[in-house]
């Protein structure tokens, strides 16, 4: 390097040979810091050498590597590996032969590491190399006017160089705490940050002045400066930010580059030890590796709560960059900012006001800043800004992106779908109100007196626990935020209400507000009476996403706000020994005389109104064949459920509402027409949600409903179309379900017309048909018992005895009745030995799917 001439320096590309000396540089200088100061003359020369290259970048990088890593020896903390081992390296084979001592393992007991520590002769030396190279940058970027690009570049790899290198001993940032929320549990200005050097170890500092402050004033003065005289020079500003990462809080080891770290030291520690002899046989290179990486861990630990208005200026800054003209250097800050605002939880309130003015409609935005901005609010899908379980910001954050102005452009559209389908997807329900038990703080309190006061962990002013004028301070706090959540939970709705109500928005927008208003029913606070109503209209709305989303909701509804059904204890005359709570091995299991109560015994079932209204069912498959619970809790009989039994004066404004929008003629028979349409392959499939939607009608309502979907059932019994007749499988099903605790009655006068209506269609069916009408008819056994159901039952038991030449027709009547049967297990014994009476004749029909059928 001594014979270069100074043309050297200026040379766009440096040769091969001085490529390879600069890389040799970089790990010379990783040696032990007492050397690099003994021969220190050595190093300024070198220093001097190879930093003023100037115009390749390739030699700048290396030159900057070596300045890096020479830092880097001289501030941080090591360990100096295989100390003992190496001095007897020397020594005659006589006395040492390294063969013999192959795999040695570590007595950790008389193991003492040594551990290189900053001393104040290697700070001194490190504060000589930044106040060398880094301050002369600092100030030539600190006025950079007339600066050519890559000069400047080179100038800020320099001075991120010079950070990562000897950022270990640098202090941190300082300045007044900045809260980030009101818990009274966590004070931000006590919390400790980690300590990760001795007491009393030496940092750097140049004339006074903390290192760090020095480049952050640089560097987002110089961010300014770039954005608005050089918006185009995407790699300096992208420089600019990475300095911005790591310059708060990186202490020489980043959580990415730890967890690297601890993922190679498992391989490592998997091929070198010994898995029979354990631990005990670990070599001290995996010994020291593991030491160093618990430092490390330490290291890479933020504590998040020591957020300071210098965090703030940062954050702002990157902000600006990720809401500026080039994708590139919004890509980059939009990354880094979402990375710190994970850093210090809950400093997103602190950005999220700035972040949504971009979203206004009527402020004079960019195309740019309004994508910058939509992208901070959704990256991160479950960790996003937009889902963060606080009601005070998503009533911020939700109207606001239903607010943006629309836009036809691709990207704009792109992103707003995204936002809406992470929502939909990812969001979760989260408590409103918190309650802590009295019990809860006896148990606390117990816990904090059980310390032993003579461990040398004991800590009397950790252990102390509230005092009494702290717990009056704060006896209301649970309270005030449960009234303060509440009061935000329904300025969200009403807020969203308006928009959804808003007949200037265009479709893509209302669309997300009816998504985001139903993410929030919930059952421990009730929507507002207008937001039920609104989705019941838009069951028959014309989009089909908007028509599934207001089924969700209202079935929800509907099973929320449910009449609550009377459960009492179902008293069984005996119970075998040995089959209650704490039954021991071996238990007699399957039938017993005290289970048969559970069982369908067509002899003993009820045979007037009165005795089906007083009779006890239950509906718990479960229970009886094995053991008994302490106590079996089942419906009461049907005479008992008076809040089911309602009439419609008895239901509420919103109830009334719904009876008599779906008494509306024209509105049924919108609802049908649109329920049944053809969409796409998947839809053919029995729908859940429908079903509950129809059940709750008629759990809800009784028989108000009855004859207005007994007209609509007509029209589509009737039909051969496959989607009509999975539509009519979910309106009975809903059907039957919903009305197994009305009086006995009631269900009499509905099977008198439904028996023939399904009679008829289970006779004409069709193979399209028939899956649908299996899942209806098991969804509904599988939630009923066997005696509930009678009705249906008979029903089908007779469409099996009816006589028919049609293989298809037998093998479909086997087909529903082996639906029902199945789901009843044990309990249904009597009707499978029926069924098997009937079945005997056809194992020697010609027909191949009618055996078939028979088999299964």
């Amino acid at each position: 390097m001594q014979t270069r001439s100074t043309e050297f320096y200026t040379e766009e590309k440096v040769d091969f040979g001085t490529l390879w000396w600069l890389s040799v540089a970089s790990r010379i200088v990783k040696v032990h810091p007492k050397l690099l100061l003994e021969q220190w003359h050595h190093v300024e020369t070198m220093m001097n050498l190879v930093m003023p290259i100037k115009k390749c970048t390739t030699a700048t990088e290396k030159a900057l590597n070596i300045f890096d890593n020479l830092l880097d020896q001289l501030t941080s903390i090591q360990i100096n590996s295989l100390v003992e081992r190496r001095k007897m390296y020397d020594l005659p084979s006589d006395q040492f032969l390294a063969i013999r001592h192959w795999a040695a393992s570590v007595e950790k007991k008389h193991w003492n590491p040594e551990w290189i520590i900053p001393t104040q002769e290697s700070i001194d030396r490190s504060t000589q190399l930044l106040r060398t190279w880094l301050v002369p940058a600092l100030d030539v970027l600190n006025n950079p006017t007339g600066i050519a690009k890559k000069e400047l570049l080179h100038r800020l790899f320099l001075i991120r160089s010079g950070l990562l290198g000897a950022c270990f001993s640098l202090p941190l940032l300082e300045g007044d705490i900045i809260g980030l929320t009101d818990s009274h549990t966590i004070q931000q200005d006590k919390e400790m940050l980690t300590i990760v050097k001795p007491k009393g170890t030496p940092e750097i500092s140049i004339d006074g002045k903390n290192v760090r402050q020095m480049a952050l004033d640089c560097t987002l003065g110089l961010i300014d400066y770039l954005l608005e005289h050089s918006p185009d020079d995407v790699k300096s500003i992208q420089e600019a930010v990475s300095i911005l990462r790591g310059l708060p809080l990186n202490r020489g080891y980043t959580k990415e580059l730890y967890n690297t770290s601890a993922t190679s030291y498992r391989v490592t520690k998997t091929m070198l030890c010994d898995k029979l002899a354990g631990n005990r046989s670990n070599i001290e290179m995996i010994v020291e590796e593991y030491v160093m990486l618990l430092h490390r861990k330490r290291l890479a630990h933020t504590q998040g709560w020591h957020y300071n208005e210098q965090h703030k200026k940062i954050q702002d800054k990157l902000l600006k960059v990720a809401t500026s003209t080039y994708s590139e250097n919004r890509s980059k800050a939009q990354s880094i900012l979402l990375a710190k605002l994970r850093e210090h939880p809950y400093s997103y309130k602190k950005i999220v006001n700035d972040i949504l003015a971009f979203l206004k409609p009527n402020e004079d935005v960019s195309h740019e800043q309004l994508k910058g901005a939509l992208y901070l609010l959704i990256d991160g899908k479950k960790q996003s800004l937009m889902l963060r379980m606080e009601f005070e910001q998503q009533a911020k954050i939700w109207p606001a992106l239903v607010k943006i102005q629309h836009s036809e452009k691709p990207s704009i559209i792109a992103l707003l779908e995204t936002a809406q389908n992470i929502i939909v997807d990812n969001y979760e329900s989260y408590r409103l109100k918190y309650e802590w038990e009295p019990k809860n703080v006896e148990a606390a309190w117990k816990l904090l007196k059980a310390a032993d006061e003579g461990s040398p962990l004991y800590n009397t002013e950790m252990l102390q626990g509230p005092s009494v004028e702290q717990i009056d301070k704060y006896k209301g706090y649970l309270e005030d935020k449960y009234q303060k959540a509440k009061a935000s939970y329904y300025l969200l709705i009403d807020q969203l209400f308006a928009l959804a109500n808003d007949s200037n928005l265009h479709w893509r927008p209302l669309d997300m507000a009816y998504s985001m208003l139903s993410m929030q029913i919930r059952r421990d606070s009730p929507l507002p009476d207008g937001v039920i109503k609104m989705f019941v209209r838009l069951l028959i709305n014309d989009t089909v996403k908007t028509r599934r989303i207001a089924s969700a909701v209202v079935a929800s509804w509907l099973k929320i706000n449910k009449p609550k059904a009377v459960k009492v204890e179902y008293v069984l005359p005996f119970k075998a020994p040995n089959t209650s709570v704490g039954a021991q091995h071996p238990i007699q299991y399957g039938f017993r005389t005290d289970n048969r109560i559970m069982m369908y015994e067509e002899e003993k079932l009820p045979k007037t109104d009165e005795e089906w209204d007083a009779f006890q069912f239950c509906a718990k498959q479960h229970w009886g064949i094995y053991t008994w619970p302490k106590k079996l809790i089942t419906y009461a009989p049907l005479k008992e459920q008076k809040a089911i039994d309602r009439t419609y004066e008895q239901f509420s404004d919103v109830e009334k509402y719904i009876v008599e929008t779906f008494k509306e003629e024209k509105f049924m028979t919108r609802l049908r027409e649109l329920f049944s349409i053809e969409m796409k392959k998947e839809d053919d499939l029995f729908n859940a949600v429908h079903f509950s939607l129809f059940q709750g009608l008629f759990r809800s309502y009784g028989d108000v409903l009855a004859y207005d979907f007994k007209a609509q059932l007509e029209i589509l019994l009737a039909s051969s179309k496959e989607y009509e007749q999975k539509l009519a499988a979910e309106i009975t099903a809903g059907m039957m379900n919903g009305s197994k605790l009305w009086r006995y009655e009631k269900q009499r006068k509905l099977w008198s017309w439904l028996d023939p209506l399904l009679t008829k269609t289970f006779e004409l069916m069709k193979e399209d048909g028939l899956r649908n009408w299996g899942v209806a008819i098991a969804t509904v056994c599988g939630c009923s018992e066997p005696r509930m159901l009678k009705p249906l039952i008979d029903l089908l038991f007779k469409l099996v005895e009816r006589p028919t030449e049609n293989a298809y027709a037998a093998s479909s009547r086997m087909f529903l009745i082996q639906s029902a049967l199945c789901q009843f297990e044990w309990r249904g014994v009597e009707l499978w030995n029926k069924l098997v009476g009937m079945m005997r004749g056809c194992l020697v029909q010609p027909f191949a799917n009618l055996r078939d059928r028979v088999a299964m």
